[in-house]
């Protein structure tokens, strides 16, 4: 009992403190989708930088 409380209490005060605002989240995977689309771009280019970012 005593274990099954202390993981609802994390689930609990995870989630409660643990909110943002919806326009925050698209930010947050506007700029991981631009940074990937970015690193994609830059890695496939036939210069030296390409192979460096993408970690050969």
């Amino acid at each position: 009992m005593r274990k099954t409380s202390i993981v609802l209490s994390l689930l609990t005060g995870s989630i409660l403190y643990a909110q943002s605002s919806t326009l925050e989240e698209l930010g947050y995977i506007s700029a991981m989708e631009l940074t990937f689309a970015g690193m994609s771009y830059i890695a496939t280019q036939d210069q030296w930088h390409g192979e460096k970012i993408a970690g050969g």
